[in-house]
């Protein structure tokens, strides 16, 4: 569930009395009215100024960039454990070659 935030307004009482008609003119409540006009004044911000982060979005975003950095850190371990089994799966067999050779060498 969405955390609520409280926050407290101080407002002139004729302000608030005007609000408080356009709010119930839209059939909200004065609190989804104001939440109404703070998202739409933060949409004309944005539009202007870019889009913001907020601290949870931004932690986030932190979070997926961690996990996916050790994700590559993770198959970068594994491919270079692949390689250096290859390399010494390689390495033993060019042993037992030369070994066959120096008994083929011997035998003659």
């Amino acid at each position: 569930m969405e955390e609520i935030k409280k926050y407290t307004l101080l407002v002139d009482r004729e302000i608030y009395e005007k609000f408080k008609y356009i709010a119930e003119k839209a059939m909200r409540s004065g609190n989804k009215e104001m939440e109404v006009v703070i998202e739409h004044y933060i949409k004309q911000y944005e539009a202007r100024n870019g889009e913001l982060k907020t601290e949870t979005e931004a932690e986030a975003a932190a979070e997926t960039e961690a996990e996916a950095a050790a994700e590559a850190e993770a198959e970068a371990a594994a491919e270079a454990e692949t390689a250096a089994e290859t390399e010494t799966e390689t390495e033993t067999k060019t042993g037992e070659e030369e070994e066959r050779e120096d008994e083929g060498k011997e035998e003659r």
